[in-house]
């Protein structure tokens, strides 16, 4: 059985004859999606940008990614994001098909997540309507070149619009208003951007900052 090589040591996983799919023998622990060997991503970091590299080996890269959900300090400790993200454009269409679909489905899981800081309220469907809009925009304008800072785009979005929501109580020309104004800093302030990605600056300490 082939082994992935690189130099200074070979990754802990192996890819069969015939077929791009890693094998897994049993079910471990390590086999989980949230548990991440960070040694692992780290090497299949350096076998991604090693220059020349085969198809056949960057797939079973990618066949390996898309079964883990890295958190946030993996994401941004590793780089693994940047990696991948450069894959979006290969030659291969399945390569760049895998390494878009692993990105997206990083970014859902995040967006997705039920462990918010605010608990947001019900509201009739012409409300979440316009909400939804406004989410939509703020995630556009949070978009970034970094692949770890754009898998939290969604997420923070959502908890922006969610503290302007509730400081403003409805959908009125206030909320109409502070909306346009943090899309527009966000557009045109990158450092801002990173540092909401980050979580460096929260969304309630934002608007604090802007609201007047």
């Amino acid at each position: 059985m082939d082994k992935f090589v690189i130099r200074g040591g070979k990754l802990p996983i192996s890819l069969p004859e015939g077929g791009t799919k890693i094998k897994m023998k049993q079910v471990t622990i390590q086999s989980l999606k949230g548990v991440v060997n960070i040694d692992e991503i780290l090497k299949i970091k350096t076998i991604i940008k090693e220059n020349n590299q085969s198809d056949e080996i960057l797939r079973g890269c990618l066949e390996t990614l898309k079964e883990k959900l890295p958190s946030r300090d993996v994401l941004k400790s590793t780089k693994i994001g940047y990696a991948v993200k450069s894959l979006t454009n290969h030659k291969d269409q399945k390569i760049s098909s895998l390494a878009s679909e692993i990105l997206k489905s990083w970014q859902q899981f995040y967006a997705e997540k039920l462990s918010k800081p605010l608990i947001d309220v019900k509201c009739d469907h012409k409300t979440m309507f316009s909400r939804n809009i406004a989410r939509k925009h703020l995630t556009n304008a949070l978009k970034s070149d970094s692949a770890e800072m754009e898998v939290f785009a969604v997420d923070v979005a959502t908890e922006i619009e969610t503290s302007v929501f509730q400081k403003k109580k409805f959908i009125n020309k206030e909320y109409n208003r502070l909306i346009r104004k943090i899309v527009f800093l966000l557009r045109n302030n990158n450092s801002l951007k990173v540092d909401l990605l980050k979580h460096s600056i929260l969304p309630h300490q934002l608007i604090d900052r802007y609201e007047t």
